[in-house]
């Protein structure tokens, strides 16, 4: 049958498993919740200047919960990646080849905390990066302590699958490309966007996630709106007062979004809250992303556009075959 996930209502020390995963930062920092357990079961702290995505794991001699403890460096500065998440589940898949006797593996959604992940773009990360290094016979279970987040989370990944087997929106051979505009004071709301947007199959350019160090970020940023499929221009109070960068990167997107064809949709300016509109960008509707259908008026918007490229929109697969099937337990939360 291969490998598999698991999705699970409840905490990461509820069953015995063959190996416990524990979040912590690279400064070696740990939650309250997690400090608890190391109290609990003597486990030593992990130590600080880890690196992001890295996998530490230890043997376990606290009793008959598991027998190896590992620490997953998952958050830097208050931010992840959906990389280290992916680098972390490799390696748990890694263990489980090294230590063939390890076929029970729990964990909690890495990043998603402090790190400002998604949730379901944990899950997707820890799936892909365990399924391709992992033992057949291995079962990785996510852990989601908040009964909210799991049904939210379970909906979301069954409406994915729903629209994998039917081939909803998937067109062309790349990815639509996404421009985030925004002022740094943003980044914790554009941090949300840009993960939804990948997580709908898009490819988005946020500097935070695509710059590399060493690069000279004012080119990148031109040549990456130049790159752009389409322009969004995240506004908010801050942002419309601010003088700077932003306004030089919404200058260069007005002089591109003159160089397309009428009626081409290419820059959108999106309300991060109420706000007013900078009179340069009031010829373009807006979209207020802080209303509760303001996501799903944008994707209409970026599904309208990819149909004019005859680019992919959509989810990616989550689902690489059949085999790698992800199981719920508590499944009356969705039915």
């Amino acid at each position: 049958m291969g490998a598999k996930i698991k999705i699970r209502l409840g905490d990461t020390f509820d069953d015995p498993s063959d190996l416990i995963i524990l979040p912590c930062s690279t400064a070696g920092t740990i939650t309250n919740f997690v400090r608890n357990y190391l109290l609990k079961y003597n486990i030593p702290m992990p130590k600080p200047n880890i690196k992001l995505g890295s996998l530490i794991i230890q043997p376990f001699s606290g009793g008959q919960i598991t027998r190896f403890v590992g620490f997953g460096v998952s958050v830097h500065s208050m931010t992840s990646t959906a990389e280290a998440i992916s680098q972390i589940g490799m390696q748990i898949g890694s263990f489980t080849i090294t230590e063939p006797s390890v076929k029970l593996i729990a964990a909690p959604l890495l990043g998603a905390g402090a790190g400002g992940l998604r949730s379901e773009i944990v899950i997707k990360q820890l799936q892909q990066g365990f399924l391709s290094r992992a033992h057949p016979e291995s079962t990785l279970t996510i852990n989601i302590l908040h009964e909210s987040v799991f049904g939210r989370v379970v909906q979301n990944l069954k409406a994915i699958e729903e629209d994998t087997k039917s081939d909803i929106l998937i067109q062309g051979n790349r990815r639509l490309q996404v421009f985030l505009c925004h002022s740094s004071e943003d980044k914790e709301p554009v941090r949300d966007l840009y993960g939804r947007l990948s997580f709908d199959g898009m490819m988005p350019w946020f500097d935070e996630e695509s710059l590399l160090p060493g690069q000279d970020w004012s080119q990148e940023i031109r040549k990456a709106v130049n790159a752009s499929d389409i322009v969004i221009v995240c506004l908010s109070r801050n942002a419309v007062r601010k003088k700077g960068y932003i306004q030089k990167e919404i200058t260069h997107a007005l002089d591109v979004a003159e160089e397309q064809p009428e009626g081409t949709i290419f820059l959108i300016p999106l309300k991060l809250e109420e706000c007013d509109v900078p009179e340069r960008l009031s010829r373009w509707h807006w979209v207020n992303y802080y209303d509760e259908k303001g996501y799903g008026t944008l994707l209409r918007a970026l599904k309208h556009r990819s149909n004019e490229l005859n680019v992919s929109y959509g989810q990616e697969v989550l689902y690489g075959k059949a085999d790698d099937l992800i199981f719920y337990e508590k499944p009356d939360i969705f039915k």
